[in-house]
């Protein structure tokens, strides 16, 4: 009688880790012009970062449209960038998946973030954007994402397809004890997806979109995986803010009474 052993071998997939990274994209999609170009930085996920700042832009003609986009990402400052519109002197133009003009701006990396305190203590991420649309043209979006984690309450979304201007600010707050690692995902895009005949359209985000990072008096940024440390704002203590108030209280209540005499 013959046995047949079968052996099977498992093996485990380690998930792919998603390093530091600054990235910035655009595209053109027109009839007869197709051509997207990105700038990365690190090019290969295990190099150093050799700079802080990426940036892609393109402008030209093509079937009667005058197309133009650009795109920036600074992890050293955590400032994004994005701008595109479309000038169609010609027929209805259509590219609802690509977009006849897009462009995009993402930075992603990871904090370290040590407390003094054993207590908890809680990080606000806010990511302020400001811009202006006009798809009166025909038809596009823009927006805005900040990403801390999994759920859907450490997360903030920003998207608009009207014309009008932009402020927004997304925020999140995350409660932390101790030393800890953060990952930070921030991105701006826009595209343009329709233009009847003779519209324009624009959409533009290069008013800079900003992250600002809100820690308590005893919690401070360490180490960041990219090697470059984000802006970081500390709120003035209540502490030291009562005496600020009163002196102002103070100075006011002098003018009124300055003023009745």
């Amino acid at each position: 009688m013959r046995f047949t052993v079968l052996i099977f071998t498992l093996v485990f997939v380690k998930p792919a880790v998603i390093a530091a990274e600054i990235r910035s994209a655009g595209s053109v999609d027109l009839p007869g012009l197709t051509f997207s170009e990105f700038d990365k930085e690190p090019e290969n996920a295990m190099d150093p970062f050799d700079r802080s700042i990426v940036s892609v832009n393109s402008s030209g003609s093509d079937s009667g449209a005058l197309y133009s986009y650009s795109a920036s990402s600074d992890i050293g400052l955590g400032e994004l960038k994005a701008f595109g519109s479309l000038n169609n002197s010609g027929g209805d133009l259509s590219s609802i998946e690509i977009g006849l003009v897009s462009a995009n701006a993402l930075l992603r990396d990871t904090i370290t973030i040590e407390s003094t305190s054993t207590e908890d203590y809680d990080v606000t991420y806010e990511f302020q954007v400001d811009g202006l649309t006009d798809f009166s043209g025909g038809s596009g979006s823009a927006g805005a994402s900040i990403s801390t984690g999994s759920f859907s309450n450490q997360n903030d979304f920003f998207r608009t397809t009207l014309s009008q201007t932009i402020n927004e600010t997304l925020s999140v707050t995350r409660t932390y004890n101790g030393t800890v690692e953060q990952r930070l995902t921030l991105q701006v895009f826009l595209q343009l997806s329709t233009a009847g005949a003779g519209g324009n359209l624009f959409a533009d985000l290069s008013n800079t979109a900003t992250l600002n990072i809100i820690l308590p008096q005893d919690v401070s940024i360490t180490n960041s995986e990219s090697g470059t440390f984000l802006e970081v704002i500390t709120p003035i203590p209540v502490p030291m803010m009562l005496p600020l108030v009163a002196a102002i209280a103070a100075w006011l209540s002098t003018r009124r009474l300055m003023r009745s005499r």
